[in-house]
């Protein structure tokens, strides 16, 4: 009788119970790593996708491209180093220690404000992204000694990557207080991560039972049973192992996607089976005192469901364990239907709401109340898992609204499906991406106004020809961007019976410098008209010369429509006024307004709203003296109709433009029965017109500012050539002409040397006046106005070369070779003393050559003819062409050759005036080729 509840114990109690015990710790354990793996793994990806955004960023792609150590880019080079800097300062708002822009080598080009010097330990990193071309997330060892986190994302420009983005991230601030989170209630549970390092496993968070740093512990990684080593080769399952102090725990092995490392959360056994073996005590005085079958197996069966029960309340504290941690973002739990079950510390803090009161609240009503009507259908697309990420706005207890981004996972727990929402405050992110978007956005306005507006707008010149247009131009008259490049605005877009009116518009603005409006058709690709209205503005040049017009453009033909259909029966009228994207409004004389949806919908009203508002409370109180003025004109007769721009007051309190246009519908009688308006939103074309008048208003101010400091250049210059003629040249004449005089007088008495030293002394004299000669054609060359006029260059080659070789012997040995030249529109005499200076060099540098041959050549290339004087000198070395057109650089001394060093810069000069570019190519003993290229007629422009 007594034999039978001992075997019972030993053989079935004992081991079903400590089955029962690791069974509930398998539960608590392995929910406590599940939601730890997803919250560290939610974690990794924003930080990848913050690197994403900088690596992506179009500035940063451009900043290391090969095209930035290009001369001519180098001021956009600079504007795109100040944008990149831009951006990682706005990354330094997420809470990074750091960040940096390197190049294809690993050298830091660009770092975020206040970032200390790159460490060693990350170039491993970078050296490895830029190799595989995969971003990467690895934890490094700080100079002293404190761990940091690196997030590496590769910069590609098309398929090849160029660079990479790092962010260094401090793992203090969020990962190692997950990691140390309360620990569901134990004495000896803790988490932790680890990586294996060749043969050794390392441990990358602080340790709860070893007082060491992160990363200063390793232990060899021959132990099977390692807790770590198990996690780090991707063990995903629950065990007996043993920890870093060689003590048996039990633990639940996850592996972080994605990365190297490991993840166990473990607890020592002792304390595991603590219950197990208070329970086979208690069982054993149970079973002495009771040896009745019937109660035997009560209590079996108690002891059943108390298992279950500790299994499934060692879930529900893995859960709360990680609702209770310190979460730098409010963490909810809710239900399929929205309903919160549960919400950490940080959103009590967040919203201002006590833990108990947010449990049992709609979660949809923590939002604004715009946002609330979106939520059921988020909730549907994540349950189908067609979202995970979305941004909204959310309301505190006090009424602040603030906005959001929420990362929702599905999953289970305790067998049903819950909702795990990590929700994050973006306010400051919202800040800096506005502060960013704002400072872009005066480097790139007219461009972006052009290009992004939904209003059509494109920009014409005064000769027919269309500069730029966006996307909503093309869409309206129906061309692609090709076709439309080679279209002549006034003659093959405008009817020839809209084309008079159009030109007294256009003289119109042109004499009065005011935007002018005004109706016409356009022909569109299909041979269709759409009617238009133009909102036209001009743009001058430096020199008041009106340089091009632009063009706000509205498609009118809805409002053309709509005027038709004034006539037509109520039913249409009504039809139209109800569905008309245009807001439209029938105002009774008393000042009651009736809209239509377009309308409310402008003001942010709903209809109900709108019934209840006059004209005069949705109006801007500076315009209503002036509406009142227009119904009293038309109301008079002095009038049909009225046109005119005002503000009104949106619901929000905002100002939102109108372009209105109002008749007045009168009775049999002839007296008033409502005002029928038509409103367009013109706010957006109000806040480009404003931002280009105040654009253009800097570019004047500064036009006057260069134009006065060019005024004082020129005075400076101009008191230099009377220095250098008057000054200067007087000690000239005078060492001159006593030389001379000794020659003629005392010649006879000087011995040979005398005579030597006193030819020196001539022959330097009229170099220095030669010197000062060039120096003064180069002085003036910079300055007076350029006459231009059509030049036959051919002709021209051989006057030049006749003065450049005036010797008929030298010029006998010179084979002269000139191709077709084609005709120049330049100042003849400047575009002369280029080809003399050129092919005086040719000739001077020919001489060491037996037979000199030189050869004159064109071509064109994008609006410009290029002109080349090749020859068979000397040549040069290209490393010293950058010396070649500065002023006294010479690459061969005097000795060799004869001149001053300024005949070259005189041509960079003068050709740069003309709005062209001179260069230089040439090989030691083999030759050189100098050329300059001149825009064509009607293209050209002055420096």
């Amino acid at each position: 009788m007594c034999a039978t509840p001992i075997w019972y114990v030993v053989a079935v109690f004992v081991p079903r119970e400590r089955s029962a015990a690791i069974e509930a710790w398998r539960g608590r354990l392995s929910a406590m790593a599940d939601d730890r793996e997803a919250a560290i793994t939610t974690w990794l990806d924003e930080r990848r996708g913050d690197a994403k955004v900088v690596s992506e960023d179009p500035t940063t792609v451009y900043l290391l491209s090969e095209h930035r150590a290009e001369p001519h880019l180098l001021a956009q080079q600079e504007r795109r180093q100040r944008q990149v800097q831009r951006l990682l300062s706005v990354q330094g708002a997420y809470g990074y220690r750091a960040a940096y822009v390197l190049d294809a080598g690993g050298n830091v080009v660009m770092d975020s404000t206040g970032s200390p010097p790159l460490e060693p330990t990350c170039r491993a990193s970078v050296a490895r992204v830029l190799s595989s071309g995969h971003p990467e997330a690895d934890f490094h060892a700080h100079e002293s000694g404190l761990p940091m986190l690196a997030i590496t994302a590769p910069v590609r420009a098309g398929d090849r990557t160029v660079g990479a983005v790092l962010l260094s991230v401090d793992p203090a601030r969020w990962l190692y207080p997950l990691l140390l989170s309360e620990r569901i209630g134990t004495r000896t549970g803790e988490a932790l991560l680890a990586r294996q390092v060749g043969d050794q496993i390392e441990f990358l968070s602080p340790l709860r039972h070893r007082p060491a740093r992160p990363l200063s512990l390793r232990l060899k990684a021959n132990t099977a049973w390692l807790a770590a080593l198990a996690a780090v080769r991707g063990e995903e399952r629950f065990n007996e192992y043993q920890d870093y102090r060689g003590v048996p725990v039990l633990g639940a092995g996850r592996r972080i996607p994605g990365t190297g490392w490991g993840l166990m959360v473990k607890v020592d056994e002792d304390e595991a089976f603590s219950a197990f073996r208070r329970s086979v005590r208690e069982a054993a005085l149970a079973w002495a005192c009771l040896l009745v079958a019937l109660a035997g197996l009560g209590f079996g069966a108690w002891r059943t469901q108390a298992v279950s029960y500790r299994a499934q309340l060692g879930e529900s504290e893995a859960r709360f364990a990680l609702l209770r941690d310190h979460a730098n973002d409010a963490i909810f739990f809710a239900s399929r239907a929205g309903v919160i079950l549960d919400a950490n510390r940080k959103a009590e803090d967040t919203y201002g709401r006590r833990r108990d009161e947010l449990i049992g609240t709609d979660g949809a009503e923590l939002r604004a109340p715009e946002e609330r009507a979106a939520a059921p259908g988020q909730r549907d697309a994540l349950a189908r898992g067609e979202l995970a990420v979305f941004e909204t706005v959310h309301v505190r207890r006090d009424g602040t609204r603030f906005p959001v981004e929420v990362n929702t996972h599905m999953m289970k727990l305790g067998g049903q499906e819950v909702f795990l929402s990590i929700v994050r405050d973006v306010t400051e992110r919202k800040r800096a991406e506005e502060a960013l978007r704002l400072s872009q956005k005066e480097i790139h306005l007219l461009g972006d106004l052009v290009d992004n507006s939904s209003q059509p707008i494109g920009i014409g010149f005064t000769d027919g020809r269309l500069g730029r247009f966006n996307a909503a131009f093309l869409h309206l008259v129906g061309y692609s961007k090709e076709e439309l490049q080679s279209k002549n605005w006034s003659v093959d877009l405008t009817p020839p019976e809209w084309r008079e009116t159009e030109n007294e518009r256009l003289k119109e603005l042109q004499r009065t410098g005011e935007p002018v409006r005004y109706e016409k058709q356009y022909i569109r690709r299909d041979g269709s008209r759409v009617p238009i209205e133009l909102f036209v503005h001009l743009a001058k040049d430096e020199n008041r010369q009106v340089t091009y017009y632009y063009a706000f453009v509205t498609d009118i033909t809805e409002r053309k429509r709509a005027e038709e259909a004034l006539g037509e029966s109520e039913d249409r009228f009504k039809y139209i006024f109800e569905h008309s994207t245009l807001g439209k409004s029938l105002t009774r004389p008393t000042g009651e307004v009736l809209v239509n949806h377009a309308f409310a919908e402008m003001l942010g009203y709903s209809l109900a709203e709108m019934d209840a508002k006059s004209w005069q409370k949705i109006t801007h109180p500076d315009d209503v003296a002036e509406t009142q003025c227009m119904i009293d004109s038309l109301v008079s007769g002095e009038r049909e109709s009225a046109r005119w721009e005002k503000r009104y007051i949106h619901k929000n309190g905002s100002v939102v433009w109108g372009d209105v246009a109002t008749s007045l519908r009168r009775d049999k009688t002839g007296a008033p029965m409502y005002f029928m308006t038509s409103v367009s939103d013109i706010t957006e074309r109000k806040r480009a017109e404003e931002t280009i008048r105040r654009l253009n208003a800097e570019l004047e101010e500064r036009v006057r500012q260069r134009t006065a400091q060019l005024a004082a250049a020129n005075e400076e210059l101009e008191a230099f050539s009377f220095s250098v003629s008057h000054d200067l040249r007087a000690p000239l004449r005078a060492i001159a002409g006593f030389s001379r005089i000794v020659a003629d007088d005392y010649g006879h008495r000087l011995d040979d040397e005398g005579k030597r030293q006193l030819d020196v002394i001539c022959e330097n004299t009229q170099k220095m006046g030669q010197l000062i000669d060039d120096l003064l054609a180069f002085s003036h060359a910079g300055r007076g106005e350029l006459h231009r006029a059509r030049i036959v260059m051919s002709q021209l080659v051989h006057v030049a070369f006749s003065e450049a070789a005036p010797d008929p012997a030298e010029r006998g040995r010179i084979d002269l070779s000139v191709g077709e030249l084609p005709d120049a529109w330049a100042d003849p005499a400047l575009i002369r003393q280029v080809w003399v200076n050129l092919l005086s060099n040719a000739v001077k540098f020919c001489r060491p050559r037996p037979r000199a041959e030189i050869k004159v050549s064109a071509s064109r290339q994008n609006n410009t003819t290029v002109y080349h004087i090749r020859d068979n000198g000397v040549g040069f070395d290209m490393t010293y062409v950058g010396k070649l057109f500065g002023v006294f650089q010479r690459l061969h001394s005097s000795r060799e050759f004869e001149g001053n060093g300024v005949g070259l810069a005189l041509v960079q000069r003068i050709i740069h005036r003309h709005g062209g570019e001179v260069w230089a190519e040439g090989v030691v003993d083999g030759g050189a080729t100098f050329s300059f290229a001149l825009p064509e007629e009607g293209s050209h422009g002055q420096v």
